[in-house]
């Protein structure tokens, strides 16, 4: 046919050669640049921990969670071999030895550091009253052998 009337329709064509539209330049990729992983913080009691995934913070805040057992455990029988002293005293060596940690996280997993926070406040409150039951169970047993003494008498 006639291959030399088409360059006429074609802009930019100036009579017997046509150039080629210049190629888009190429996307930008990510290709070569070192891909920076997602990193989680959580702090507690101002040591900050750094993961790299919310179950590796969760396992984290299970660990918390698992240590103030541990620790309302202690206070616990602490508490039971403290015959001697009084009952204030025993409710505040026990409350002294339970401090409520100050947890703070990164926005994707502080709903579940904040649950984690009031679980172990839980623990606690639950340990404190049976360390003031104990005291108050070791106070009416006191006086209950002081008055069958009495009776003896």
């Amino acid at each position: 046919m006639y291959p030399h009337l088409f360059f006429f329709f074609l802009p930019g064509a100036s009579g017997s050669t046509v150039e080629p539209p210049a190629p888009a330049p190429p996307a930008p990729t990510a290709a070569g640049r070192s891909r920076r992983r997602q990193r989680y913080i959580v702090e507690i009691d101002d040591e900050e921990f750094e993961v790299s995934s919310p179950e590796e913070a969760e396992a984290l805040l299970t660990e918390a969670k698992e240590l103030a057992h541990q620790r309302a455990a202690q206070a616990i029988e602490r508490a039971q071999k403290a015959t001697k002293r009084p009952k204030p005293k025993v409710l505040a060596d026990a409350k002294k030895a339970m401090p409520v940690p100050v947890i703070s996280a990164s926005p994707e997993i502080e709903p579940v550091a904040l649950a984690v926070v009031e679980e172990i406040r839980s623990i606690y409150r639950d340990a404190m009253r049976v360390v003031e039951m104990m005291a108050l169970l070791r106070r009416a047993d006191e006086e209950e052998e002081e008055s069958l003494l009495l009776l003896l008498l």
